[in-house]
């Protein structure tokens, strides 16, 4: 059985996994953002996507939920990838870990044609298309150390669109997180998002006019010099939104949640997206000048994102609260387990 949750421990987590699995934070999220979203897709159960990492919560969690299935010990249409060797050879060699399928490799390569790990690859794309999808990166998505024009992450989200227009997936969820200091970014990557609003600004009027009534601004790189917070948010949501328009995809509803570490000495923060993504279907027509003019405009939907009320989690304000609040919950997702089914004996 493992260790229970307890507020005093807390300063004692070592690594990704054992916060993913004990903070009362990141639980929020979960039930906040990933659950609400998933249930506005009307899907039970679901086809699911992970970024794999052993505590598992994600998946105990959406399965309580009731939107992953198990049979014979196994989550149902649950696909995890893992960086981590080790962990996907302990999972093969366990049969306690019940992941449908755990492929080992970096999803960025395996989504690219540069992963020489063919049969990965070959069981991942065939997994496609997905229900829901959550790339759990808790990174930067372009640091400033990369050179590439466009960076793994974003080729990987690219390509991932690709394959659910590719196998006709109509509707879905896609959640992204992303580590969010704006001086970690690429400064080529940096200058398309004060382009990227530039544009918003000179040719979407309802865009500039909120900009200016929110933050009293109308030039993108005073934005980003005086919030660069919602500056990176609206213009990395703007970025993105750019890729659904070659698949012919909209968004029926987005949403970005902030979770700001700040008990130790250093702040991090990490912002959450989410994105309920469908088929783009067209306005019928209501006058003959409108006819062959319907456009998809989706990059110019993050409009809806600018706004000073996304929900915000911080360790010093809401730790204790939250603790008190998911403990029960931490606890029995840690520890549940379901019994293996023993073979009978062959008579």
């Amino acid at each position: 059985m493992k260790s229970k949750i307890t507020n005093q421990n807390y300063g004692l987590m070592r690594n990704v996994d054992h916060l993913m699995a004990q903070c009362p934070l990141k639980h929020e999220i979960r039930t906040t953002l990933w659950k609400s979203y998933i249930q506005g897709l009307g899907a039970k159960p679901i086809k699911y996507l992970t970024l794999y990492s052993p505590p598992l919560m994600d998946v105990k969690f959406l399965h309580k939920m009731g939107f992953i299935s198990v049979t014979n010990s196994k989550y149902d249409n649950v696909v995890g990838v893992s960086l981590d060797e080790k962990a996907v050879a302990d999972t093969n060699s366990q049969t306690e870990h019940r992941l449908e399928l755990l492929l080992e490799g970096d999803i960025n390569s395996l989504l690219s044609n540069a992963d020489k790990s063919i049969e990965n690859k070959k069981k991942l794309f065939e997994s496609f298309p997905f229900d829901v999808i959550n790339l759990d990166y808790t990174d930067t998505l372009h640091a400033s150390n990369k050179t590439e024009e466009l960076s793994p992450h974003f080729s990987a989200i690219e390509n991932l669109l690709r394959l659910q227009y590719k196998k006709n997936k109509d509707e879905f969820i896609l959640f992204i997180t992303a580590y969010a200091k704006v001086d970690l970014y690429n400064k080529y990557f940096l200058g398309d998002l004060v382009k990227f609003v530039k544009e918003n600004i000179s040719h979407t009027p309802n865009f500039s006019s909120k900009l200016n009534s929110t933050f009293k601004t109308k030039d993108a790189n005073e934005f980003k010099k005086a919030d660069p917070n919602n500056f990176f948010l609206i213009g990395l949501i703007k970025f993105i939104l750019r890729f659904l328009k070659p698949f012919n995809y909209d968004i029926k509803s987005g949403e970005a949640n902030w979770l700001i570490r700040n008990r130790q000495p250093y702040e991090s923060r990490l912002l959450h997206l989410a994105f309920h993504i469908q088929k783009y279907v067209p306005a019928v027509p209501k006058k003959r000048t409108y006819v062959g003019k319907n456009v998809n405009f989706v990059e110019h939907k993050s409009v809806r994102f600018i706004r000073n009320n996304f929900l915000t989690l911080e360790e010093k304000k809401d730790y204790d609260r939250l603790f008190k609040l998911h403990q029960n919950e931490i606890n029995e997702l840690n520890s549940m387990t379901f019994e293996l089914r023993t073979p009978a004996p062959k008579e």
